[in-house]
Order: structure tokens, then C-alpha cells, then sequence
């Protein structure tokens, strides 16, 4: 899963929506907060309801780059 969507910030506490990059399934409104176990251990490990597939399961020689919202500005990679 990765994150297409995130919305009402409070501090550092939002909401988002998940997309599998599978099978294109979608889940909303899905409570979050910005930091980095959220983004390169919970989002990637997420389990598609529909296809059964997480992000960490695909077989990958290099590890997976940080991921984090590109919309806000207080994030620094």
C-alpha cells in the first residue's frame, strides 16, 4: 500500500487514504501519524483486503526508500 492522499492535520496527527499499487484498491480514511515508523514500517506492510498483498512482500535487492507525504513542508528527507 501507499499513501495517495493525506488530510486534517492536527499537529502531527492526520488522516489518509492507502492505494495498493497491485490491484489499485483504495482504502480511506485511515488514521496516521508523521513519523517514521508510519511511513517505512506500517504503510509498506499494509495487507490489500482484496489481493493479499503487502509492499514488503515483493522481492527487492536494495531496500525501499522513505516514504512520506509530499505536500507537507515540514517533512525533510
Amino acid at each position: 500500500m501507499k499513501i495517495s492522499k493525506t488530510y486534517d492535520w492536527r499537529g502531527e496527527d492526520f488522516r489518509y487514504d492507502a492505494t495498493c499499487e497491485h490491484c489499485g484498491y483504495m482504502i480511506t480514511n485511515k488514521e496516521g501519524k508523521d513519523d517514521f515508523h508510519l511511513y517505512n514500517q506500517v504503510i509498506p506492510s499494509m495487507v490489500c483486503p482484496n489481493c493479499n498483498r503487502s509492499s514488503s512482500l515483493q522481492p527487492t535487492d536494495e531496500p525501499l526508500p522513505p516514504i512520506a507525504p509530499e505536500h507537507d513542508p515540514n517533512i525533510t528527507i
